[in-house]
């Protein structure tokens, strides 16, 4: 596993942003990420929590949060509102995604910052954020344990780190690009797996285990993509 003192670089960002500058031009991304509110595409166990922590909030005390490998834009954009909630997103790519795309709302969504996953702590304080926000991006980064250790030191004790993605999507994209990991949940012990191209295995849970405790995890059957879709909350300790 690469070290995060190492240089952030990636084979796959060519294709990565290849992938963004059409998208950026579709009806779904214009209607459901920029217009929409909420995103439709929000997944309902991240929207219940996030409505769960700021239930008994007032603008003095607003959830914090930071959604990372969020793309263009962070699709919690339009879901929530300021009083209570502060939204933030970052991602490696950010600056070369902003110069794709235009559109008059542009400056009403939640635009990221350009900051690796394994560098967070360099960009944001630590114990800042109430939730860090982590979906089908963890198999792009360098280093995934890396990124949720990082996660971590920003968010603030008893705060959460969510991770969810497609289960084993380095194996289904064939090593292309930025999928270079495979992300398995045990449910059975609760862990989170992560497995390089030799199949060597790391585990959140014997690497992280003094910094995160595993709150909730879950699976997700897309029968008609033949897919399964995994999510665990880690509890920052």
């Amino acid at each position: 596993m690469a070290s995060q003192t190492e240089p952030l670089t990636h084979i796959g960002e060519e294709q990565e942003l290849d992938f963004w500058k059409g998208f950026v031009h579709t009806d779904r991304f214009i209607k459901n990420w920029v217009e929409a509110a909420p995103n439709p595409e929000l997944d309902i166990e991240v929207d219940l929590l996030i409505r769960g922590l700021g239930a008994f909030r007032t603008s003095d005390d607003r959830v914090r949060i930071l959604d990372v490998g969020s793309g263009p834009v962070s699709h919690f954009s339009n879901g929530f509102d300021k009083e209570h909630f502060e939204l933030h997103a970052a991602d490696p790519l950010a600056d070369h995604y902003n110069a794709l795309w235009d559109h008059p709302r542009k400056n009403d969504v939640c635009i990221p910052v350009a900051c690796a996953g394994e560098q967070l702590s360099q960009k944001f304080d630590a114990d800042y954020f109430d939730l860090v926000h982590i979906r089908n991006a963890i198999d792009h980064t360098i280093n995934p344990i890396d990124v949720i250790r990082e996660a971590a030191k920003i968010t603030k004790p008893n705060g959460f780190v969510m991770v969810h993605g497609w289960e084993n999507e380095a194996d289904h994209q064939n090593y292309r690009g930025m999928h270079q990991w495979n992300m398995r949940l045990l449910n059975s012990v609760g862990d989170l797996l992560f497995l390089d191209k030799d199949q060597t295995a790391y585990s959140v849970a014997d690497q992280l285990g003094d910094t995160v405790a595993f709150a909730r995890v879950w699976n997700k059957a897309k029968p008609e993509r033949r897919r399964v879709w995994s999510g665990v909350l880690l509890r920052v300790l």
